[in-house]
């Protein structure tokens, strides 16, 4: 009898639990058995066979090659083959006198006619796999088109069924967006971040901690933002609900591409790289001798001296105290800045108004773009590099308009957030640790320089303005208008507030301190 192998085949693993196998083998059975023929042994693929490169296809491809048996039967020929190379191979077993056995058709490889024939299968079933890919890739560009991602949802959302967009997951999209705020502040690498996903518990659709690869792919993933990129077709704007915004993406690609110097997270001492030379410019290092704290600058001939680090609180202490509000000012500027945003709302609709008529003329933009590559006045790398850049404009366009038209509440919680802060600024650093003490004061100051035993401090803003409001007082022409003058620095430094001073006033928390009653 006929020794031969038999080959099945389903095109997705899913299909395994079906009936397709069984069939498969039961029809093979009954036609070894008319043939006398034995099966010596069985081959069970669940692969698609448009694409050659099928390991157990290629296995049981060599075993024949070594005469490990006389042929192999297969249920009917597109289970055997799809695609030109595999046929090739098939082909030459048979040139080889390898016996190609077909179940449920009638052909008979072993002539000329019965060669042509499956000739024409193969390439009938070849042009099908053609065809259905075109049509797939139609319906991908039509999704795409719809604002819809087609494949599965990226880590951190959720599938609601074909046609529906993604929908953040409650669980994962924290803890994504989180990679995103903590690597942004540019105190983190990559491999920090690993080590951040597994201790926060980040799982990928595997189940296992992410690697720095994936991390990296996480980052630079436009669809965070709202935007779908496809390798085939290019940008297209998303209908899902970002998980981060344009610009906390755009400051995370500052980070990735070395635009943005990274800050320094660990420190050993508080005041560490904090403190400069004024003659050279070099930090002043830190160094503890008999229970004490020494920060002096490592260039001999520069005339700072030692600093000792309690002289150097004290001093940073009288600094905050200049900023802290009374209970009195405190209730008149609360007053005030109510009434200062009373006609907010027609602001907000000026601004998007604006906003909206630049949406315009990007969208305008756009469609002239389309234009001139139809009328092949520019070519197709230039329009793709074109249309890309203006998608993401417009996208960070309509997340603007959206946070305006939600009433502008980013603007009113910064300045809720800064007046707590501006009320209870020496009492928090009293309390803090000295981490937090180093970040509230990364907040408040941005240069701080020795020159001896002598420390000069400049503020950020509006804790510059804050912090002479006693000189305008009692002087000059605005006397007896602090209350407005206040109100008007602190809404304008909200409305121009720089991201990293944001996402940090965000991440202190302040408790028991004086609350905004009026506006936030």
């Amino acid at each position: 009898m006929k020794q031969l192998f038999a080959y099945i085949r389903v095109s997705d693993p899913k299909q395994k639990t079906g009936v397709s196998l069984i069939e498969q083998r039961a029809i093979i059975e009954r036609y070894a058995e008319r043939i006398g023929a034995v099966i010596v042994a069985w081959f069970e693929e669940t692969r698609t066979a448009a694409k050659a490169g099928r390991p157990v296809f290629t296995k049981m491809l060599s075993l024949l090659r070594s005469g490990k048996a006389e042929g192999v039967i297969i249920h009917k020929l597109d289970r055997g083959t799809r695609n030109y190379r595999d046929w090739a191979a098939i082909d030459e077993l048979l040139d080889a006198g390898v016996g190609i056995y077909v179940a449920n058709d009638n052909l008979d490889l072993r002539t000329r006619g019965g060669r042509l024939a499956a000739d024409l299968q193969v390439a009938v079933a070849v042009d099908y796999i053609r065809n259905l890919r075109e049509e797939a890739l139609k319906g991908i560009h039509g999704r795409l088109k719809q604002g819809i991602l087609p494949n599965a949802a990226s880590v951190g959302y959720l599938d609601r069924g074909a046609g529906n967009p993604k929908e953040i997951d409650s669980k994962k999209g924290p803890l994504v967006r989180r990679l995103f705020d903590l690597y942004a502040t540019g105190g983190y690498t990559l491999r920090e971040l690993v080590e951040e996903g597994k201790k926060i518990g980040l799982r990928n659709r595997n189940g296992h901690a992410f690697c720095l690869q994936q991390i990296d792919d996480v980052l630079r993933n436009p669809f965070y933002m709202g935007v779908i990129r496809s390798r085939r077709y290019g940008l297209f704007p998303g209908r899902h609900q970002p998980l981060v915004s344009a610009a906390l993406f755009e400051r995370v690609h500052s980070v990735l591409s070395g635009r943005y110097v990274r800050r320094t997270k660990r420190f050993s001492f508080l005041f560490r790289r904090f403190i400069r030379c004024e003659t050279c410019g070099r930090s002043l290092s830190g160094s503890e001798r008999k229970g004490r704290v020494y920060y002096r600058c490592p260039t001999i001939a520069c005339p700072t001296t030692s600093l000792r680090e309690d002289a150097i609180e004290e001093v940073v202490r009288e600094e905050l105290r200049k900023v802290t509000l009374g209970k009195e000012e405190a209730a008149l500027l609360d007053a005030e800045l109510s009434a200062t945003l009373a006609d907010e709302t027609s602001l907000r609709a000026a601004k998007r108004a604006a906003l909206q008529e630049t949406l315009a003329t990007t969208n305008a933009r756009l469609a002239r773009l389309t234009d001139l590559l139809l009328d092949s006045k520019i070519d197709a790398a230039a329009h793709d590099e074109k249309r890309a850049a203006l998608i993401m404009e417009r996208e960070g366009l309509t997340q603007q308009i959206a946070e305006i038209e939600a009433g502008n509440i980013n603007l009113r919680a910064g300045i809720a957030k800064m007046f707590e802060l501006l009320a209870s600024a020496e009492t928090l650093y009293e309390s803090a640790d000295p981490e937090k003490k180093r970040q509230l004061l990364e907040i408040v100051t941005s240069n701080c320089t020795a020159h001896g035993k002598s420390l000069s401090f400049s503020m950020r803003e509006p804790f510059a303005t804050f912090a002479k409001r006693d000189s305008v007082k009692n002087g000059g022409q605005f006397y007896d208008t602090v209350r407005t003058f206040l109100a008007e620095a602190l809404i304008s430094w909200a409305k121009n507030c720089p991201r990293d001073l944001a996402d940090a006033l965000q991440s202190i928390k302040l408790e028991g301190v004086v609350k905004l009653r009026h506006v936030a």
